[in-house]
């Protein structure tokens, strides 16, 4: 959302961004929600709304009369979480019930694959625009040396390092890979590790996790490193040997792109828009069968000429995603609708 209103800021228009709650790292950055319908009766603001969950924002955003442009980020479906958490069960739910009357309200819908705008135009979206989500591939520029000294010592003991980075949450299937990690230890690399990135996002998954790790005997074997900064991604990337997904939906998938920018080969299961997001670079699977996954493993990481192959091909797809493509599809596709007030030449005002 940064990087999108600094692209207005930089276009000669004014751009607020409110948020219904602002974290401690986000004062300054971002205003209250409660002061948005300052805003609302003023005809040269559009609207920008990013949806990804229910919220009240989103029945605002379908009232109000003010100009508005959907941001849509694709919602988990809500059956991935019933098991676990309740609250997140009911906010997913409600943000696709939400969904059907916001596409229908935007002026134009923006979506950041082909899977995304289906949904869009499904839910009665008059008019949508795909444009990849804003990488910024310098935030990956940096190494943490700390960091990269640990897990190169690490791998003087042997093993491959497998990673996977996504929030902790059910449809990310890290259970899947903790599975396939116990097969490939117990089948062919008994040294291998796994490297979990991302913030918990459900406890009480997390809590399973754990349990799943001592139930397969690997509990030495995986790290759960949490939420990292910029520095400490680029660290796990550059020790990596290969990523590998088995999230079962993502909307478009920034780390798929990150690794492959990062010179690690990619190994995922289809679905949604993954297959879309790696566009023949990465290596697909049909299923997340633990002694399928590892096969695949072991046939990428014992096979040198392959693994370069594959991340020949996955840096020439990750410099589809530059920064500079990107910003310039937002500025052809998005500014023309961010207000008459820009169309007739002097800036206009957006609120995000």
């Amino acid at each position: 959302m940064l990087l999108l209103q600094d692209i207005l800021r930089t276009s000669g228009v004014k751009s607020e961004i409110f948020a219904e709650s602002i974290s401690a790292s986000g004062l300054g950055l971002a205003r209250s929600f409660d002061l948005v319908f300052e805003e609302e009766a003023d005809p040269d603001v559009s609207f920008l709304y990013h949806h990804s969950s229910g919220s009240p924002v989103a029945d605002w955003f379908s009232r109000t009369p003010a100009r508005g442009t959907l941001w849509f980020h694709n919602v988990t479906p809500p059956h991935f979480f019933q098991p676990w958490d309740q609250r997140a069960t009911v906010s997913m739910a409600s943000g696709l019930r939400q969904l059907h009357e916001l596409a229908r309200r935007a002026s134009l819908s923006i979506a950041h694959s082909q899977y995304s705008a289906r949904a869009l135009y499904e839910a009665g979206a008059p008019k949508v625009a795909v444009i990849p989500p804003l990488i910024d591939f310098q935030r990956l520029a940096g190494c943490e040396k700390a960091t990269l000294a640990v897990l190169s010592e690490r791998k003087r003991s042997g093993g491959i390092d497998l990673l996977f980075v996504g929030r902790i949450a059910p449809h990310k299937a890290q259970h899947d890979l903790i599975r396939c990690l116990a097969q490939i230890r117990r089948s062919w690399d008994p040294h291998a590790r796994l490297t979990l990135v991302g913030w918990i996002y459900s406890q009480r998954y997390m809590d399973s996790l754990r349990t799943l790790c001592r139930d397969e005997g690997v509990g030495e074997a995986v790290c759960f490193a949490g939420a990292v900064s910029d520095d400490v991604l680029a660290a796990h990337y550059a020790a990596a040997d290969v990523f590998l997904s088995l999230s079962q939906h993502e909307g478009f998938g920034i780390p798929l792109v990150e690794s492959m920018h990062s010179a690690v080969p990619v190994i995922a299961h289809e679905n949604s828009a993954i297959g879309e997001t790696l566009g023949g670079a990465g290596l697909l699977l049909s299923s997340r069968e633990p002694q399928e996954v590892s096969n695949a493993v072991r046939e990428v990481v014992t096979h040198p000429r392959r693994q370069q192959h594959m991340i020949r091909l996955g840096k020439r797809r990750a410099q589809g995603f530059s920064m500079t493509r990107t910003r310039q599809a937002v500025v052809t596709t998005l500014l023309p609708h961010s207000g008459r007030a820009f169309a007739r030449g002097r800036p206009a005002k957006s609120r995000t």
